[in-house]
């Protein structure tokens, strides 16, 4: 446990959302991650988001058993019953904080009492990232909920680094009193000299995966046995918070929930940004029209060789013939607009060329093709704009960066703000 919690702080907003569930209050969990939190990897019947070895659905399936509201629980029901438990899984796959800090109202209730941020592995260690993930954070500590956040940073071996979002997430998180929970230190001791428990935790891509080379062992998802431990992990926590307030509440005679466990108010300015104590950050209202919304979709004002296509739960409006445009119309209050989409160094992926018209300078060549070796989604933004209603308009390029001259590309969201 010590090696697990990279920052403890002081738990009030944590044990504030325990103590709700303790004195009797229905609560709402909810998840915001990965394709790791939507439970790639296991060996489970679908939907794995919500399948009982699911690491997240663990956590909650302990809180509902602890704490069990009266009308029973629910997993992601259109409309929040009274008086039952509900876990929401918000994760969305190959997305990071650059999407959720844009994204997470379509994909966290607005009446979460807990949430668990999964955001340690599917960005990069730079400074967009901790920005991102600070954008991310604030909008959860803001919500008129007051919900216990919880970083939880999953870990994988497959990326040039294994040093990730992590590293760099955790100053935002310490900044904030963000709890925050480290699986790779808290197992690294383990796998430093042996590689059978890489063999156990992980997926596995075929029956029987290379014991020496890990051939065939998926290190970028957890497998069943990896999400027992994770899960696993965070109860533990919950539990030490649990017995930490039971020493609280009994040397604190007629204490009370707002006394005890305040809810500390959020730093006005942005930790990425100048400290300016007469001009504290606003609270921000971004836009998402997303591939994986069905109320927010993204559709395009007009278009010409693009369709909707999904791989499982992966979807994405696609198009492969160059030529191929499309016009997206969006508002803005900030100035910005951001363009998400998929980078892939196997699918054949090529150069969408994108502007917003009418502003100079504004064009730009976006490539899905990378040598990275792994397949996610990345943005690039406008920023600077006017604000008001703005067109950004794209159209697939013949060139490309792809070895074998593949043309496709695949868009998942535009955000603006």
């Amino acid at each position: 446990m010590t090696r697990l919690v990279s920052y403890a702080g002081t738990n009030h907003r944590l044990r504030r959302a325990l103590a709700r569930m303790r004195a009797g209050k229905a609560f709402t969990v909810a998840t915001i991650g990965g394709s790791v939190s939507m439970g790639h990897g296991l060996n489970a019947p679908e939907p794995h988001a919500y399948a009982d070895a699911n690491m997240n659905t663990r956590v909650f399936a302990w809180l509902n058993t602890t704490f069990p509201a009266a009308r029973g629980s629910v997993y992601d029901p259109a409309t929040r019953p009274a008086d039952t438990n509900v876990f929401v899984n918000g994760a969305q796959p190959a997305r990071g904080a650059d999407y959720f800090s844009m994204c997470s109202q379509l994909h966290v209730p607005a009446d979460a009492d807990f949430i668990i941020v999964e955001q340690g592995i599917n960005d990069p260690p730079d400074k967009a990232t901790t920005v991102n993930f600070e954008l991310l954070l604030r909008q959860m500590l803001q919500q008129e909920s007051e919900p216990g956040v919880l970083a939880f940073n999953v870990f994988a071996l497959k990326f040039d680094e294994m040093a990730m979002a992590a590293e760099v997430n955790h100053g935002v998180a310490q900044f904030y009193d963000v709890p925050t929970l480290t699986v790779r230190n808290a197992l690294a001791p383990l796998f430093a000299n042996d590689k059978k428990p890489i063999l156990e935790w992980f997926h596995h891509d075929v029956k029987e995966p290379n014991p020496e080379t890990l051939e065939g062992v998926d290190v970028r998802h957890f497998g069943t046995r990896g999400h027992e431990i994770a899960g696993n992990m965070m109860i533990a926590y919950l539990e030490l918070q649990l017995c930490e307030m039971d020493r609280l509440e009994a040397a604190t005679p007629g204490w009370t929930i707002d006394a005890l466990y305040p809810a500390p108010p959020l730093f006005p300015n942005l930790l990425m940004q100048k400290w300016n104590p007469a001009k504290p950050a606003p609270r921000l209202k971004p836009t998402c029209i997303t591939t994986n919304s069905d109320k927010f979709p993204l559709a395009p004002k007009r278009q010409n060789g693009w369709r909707a296509w999904a791989w499982k739960d992966k979807k994405y409006l696609v198009a492969d013939a160059p030529g191929s445009s499309l016009e997206f119309e969006f508002s803005v209050a900030r100035g910005t607009a951001i363009l998400y989409y998929l980078r892939s160094y196997q699918f054949g992926l090529g150069t969408l060329e994108c502007e917003v018209v009418g502003v100079p300078g504004s064009k730009k060549k976006i490539p899905g093709y990378w040598t990275q070796p792994y397949n996610i989604g990345r943005s690039d933004r406008w920023d600077g704009l006017k604000p008001g209603t703005h067109t950004l308009k794209c159209e697939l390029l013949k060139e490309t960066d792809d070895p074998k001259g593949g043309t496709e590309f695949r868009l998942m969201a535009l955000m603006s703000i």
